[in-house]
């Protein structure tokens, strides 16, 4: 912490590796000591920005003077807008005055309200300019927006996070997935479906791989959907379950499949017995280190 009779900065609110950049930095000793928060070098202002969203960002800096002007609207800033608590009216100014102006920027979008994912997603084709979009969490979207949102989303070079909360029932889950397979760079994905129905399981997969790492099913899911599914995710390294159903009988008639990079799995409640669950991890999770 710096302290001096006129400000107080508070460096430890920081992660601590960028503490420790702070401290190991040959030129903060020499520099002039900072007695306004005006005096903050900009490197630390962009890092003060990581933590704010677009809307918090320009509430808080852009009337202070023209220095904080240019830096937030420096076209190299990536902006975050988390629409999840935002009521129509203050989402129409945002929409109009950041989101539509800024769009190229935006590398983290968080929405909720039924009203701002119409809006942002109609026509579609904007998702076509989010080209710096890494995370997009969507929460309470009909199924029929998210499939017609997927299809758009595969253009997207650098999404690498999808969080998705389906607020009613996806008739058809297969063709979900399969979309979100072709997500071109995404390494992590949570599905929410809060209307759980059984399904027809993908076919097994054979020429056609997702990079995913991490999955999370926040909804029930029988074994031989499951397996079926994890055919398409070579790569995944950790797999998050809320409920399993089956039995690792059933399975072994089907599919003998080793995913040699899976070495987390959490599965809050299933009907398996545990000589099952053993069964199921020495065939198909054998690199297993947390259960």
């Amino acid at each position: 912490m710096y302290k001096n009779n006129n400000s107080v900065l508070i460096l430890h609110m920081y992660p601590d590796d960028k503490q420790k950049k702070l401290k190991d930095d040959p030129n903060r000793s020499s520099r002039k000591s900072c007695t306004h928060f005006q005096d903050i070098p900009n490197e630390i202002i962009y890092d003060i920005f990581e933590f704010l969203d677009v809307y918090h960002m320009y509430t808080a800096f852009f009337n202070l003077n023209i220095r904080f002007q240019n830096l937030l609207t420096d076209s190299n800033l990536p902006i975050k807008i988390n629409l999840s608590l935002t009521s129509r009216s203050t989402f129409e100014h945002q929409y109009k005055h950041l989101i539509m102006l800024n769009k190229h920027r935006i590398n983290s979008l968080r929405l909720s309200n039924l009203f701002t994912i119409d809006v942002i997603f109609s026509p579609i084709r904007i998702v076509s300019k989010l080209t710096r979009l890494q995370a997009l969490h969507i929460n309470n979207i009909q199924s029929e927006y998210v499939e017609k949102l997927l299809k758009y989303l595969a253009s997207l070079s650098c999404l690498s996070s999808l969080i998705i909360i389906v607020i009613d029932c996806v008739e058809n889950k297969k063709q979900l997935y399969r979309r979100i397979f072709r997500l071109p760079v995404l390494k992590y994905c949570k599905i929410t479906m809060t209307k759980f129905v059984e399904s027809e399981p993908l076919s097994i997969a054979i020429n056609k791989y997702s990079s995913i790492e991490h999955l999370v099913i926040n909804n029930g899911c029988y074994l031989h959907e499951l397996i079926s599914l994890l055919s398409y995710i070579p790569q995944l390294r950790r797999l998050s379950l809320r409920d399993l159903y089956g039995t690792f009988i059933e399975q072994t008639k089907s599919h003998s499949i080793v995913f040699n990079y899976l070495t987390h799995i959490s599965i809050n409640k299933t009907n398996m017995t545990f000589d099952e669950l053993e069964l199921l991890i020495k065939n198909h999770f054998p690199q297993i280190q947390s259960l």
